[in-house]
């Protein structure tokens, strides 16, 4: 039996309830955060909660602000049997009841949070480009919002084609992000990845690998990339918080050294940030 919390209560999962009216159901007016769990603590805790705050604050959903929610995933963790190990925790708040063009919280909001075990498995990875554009004038550009079909259709489609992950162009064929990553480059030792300008999201693991390429000494920009960078690389990786670092080794019919050097001393710190 699985539980979960939900509007301050703990709950079997078959038993929640959520309101079939809710605009996060209906129309995907809803936000998530996904965070990696090592032994009951959530890791890069405050990053996800900031990035939910902005992403509510935009969808006029409800605040996560006051919630302690180490506290909350610890106990969540306990009752589902994963408070040891590795686990994968997911944090969704809806807005509730509401007209298609209302901008207020609805008055059936809902916030839970689940948790479950999981087991950090990807050491490689390929990829390929994706035939769709991001649209980087979206008013939901840089958001992590329940409107994900996109997302899914492009795993899906990068999957059929023998990948693992699909890179994203912008509406200006530069480079933006994976399906469900973010996107690093190594070309000549120096670290590249799209700016938040792209489209792409603020990924919580792109932030821990910019801070860490910092401390490190590793040069790194982060600014416009154009399509042609990718037959340029030397290195290619993927974040994504669940995760982490993942090197690629094959992009299209290239071959790519994975991890190579860069991507092998980021490994190293990458993998020390979660304890």
């Amino acid at each position: 039996m699985a539980i979960i919390w939900i509007n301050g209560k703990w709950q079997d999962v078959s038993a929640s309830g959520i309101p079939l009216n809710d605009r996060g159901l209906l129309h995907g007016c809803a936000a998530f955060e996904t965070m990696r769990v090592v032994d009951g603590r959530v890791q890069h805790l405050e990053k996800h909660r900031a990035r939910l705050e902005a992403t509510s604050k935009a969808l006029s959903l409800p605040s996560v602000e006051l919630l302690d929610l180490l506290e909350i995933i610890g106990l969540l963790c306990e009752k589902n049997h994963c408070a040891s190990g590795h686990a994968r925790v997911r944090l969704t708040v809806t807005a509730g009841e509401g007209t298609l063009w209302d901008s207020q919280l609805g008055k059936n909001a809902t916030m839970w949070i689940s948790a479950q075990p999981f087991t950090p498995n990807l050491k490689t990875i390929s990829a390929v480009l994706l035939p769709w554009r991001r649209n980087e004038y979206s008013p939901l550009s840089g958001m992590k919002t329940a409107s994900y079909a996109e997302n899914l259709l492009a795993k899906r489609w990068a999957h059929q084609q023998g990948y693992d992950e699909g890179v994203f162009l912008n509406t200006a064929g530069n480079l933006c992000e994976g399906s469900t990553s973010n996107l690093f480059l190594v070309i000549n030792q120096v670290l590249y990845t799209p700016d938040l300008s792209s489209g792409c999201l603020p990924g919580v693991m792109r932030a821990v690998v910019l801070e860490q390429a910092a401390a490190l000494g590793i040069p790194c920009l982060s600014t416009p990339l154009s399509a042609n960078m990718l037959e340029e690389a030397d290195e290619l990786f993927f974040t994504s918080a669940l995760h982490g670092i993942i090197p690629a080794n094959r992009l299209g019919c290239r071959i790519l050294s994975a991890p190579g050097l860069i991507t092998e001393k980021l490994l190293d710190i990458g993998e020390s940030s979660f304890q």
